[in-house]
């Protein structure tokens, strides 16, 4: 799904949340949208390449656009991976 079709949804009244996840494999960022219903929950997608999840190179990216959907709390997740042991 892409950012147009997103803000239609959002408002709606789809999704109930949005979060901004790291891309294990990709070293960039995700969008995920949770819908109310859990079949409604989907990440963006990229703009030319209709199921591949957009990849965002920074977090501030990747909120930018939640945030032009439509959305005010954000929640950004790390991966257990990416903690680094001292």
């Amino acid at each position: 799904m892409q950012i147009k079709e997103a803000k239609i949804r959002f408002n709606a009244g789809n999704y109930k949340g949005v979060q901004v996840i790291e891309a294990l494999f990709d070293g960039g960022y995700n969008i995920l949208l949770t819908g109310k219903k859990e079949s409604d929950s989907t990440l963006i997608g990229a703009q030319r390449s209709g199921d591949t999840p957009r990849l965002f190179k920074s977090i501030d990216a990747a909120v930018k656009n939640a945030r032009e959907i439509g959305f005010l709390k954000i929640e950004v997740v790390f991966s257990a991976s990416s903690n680094v042991k001292r």
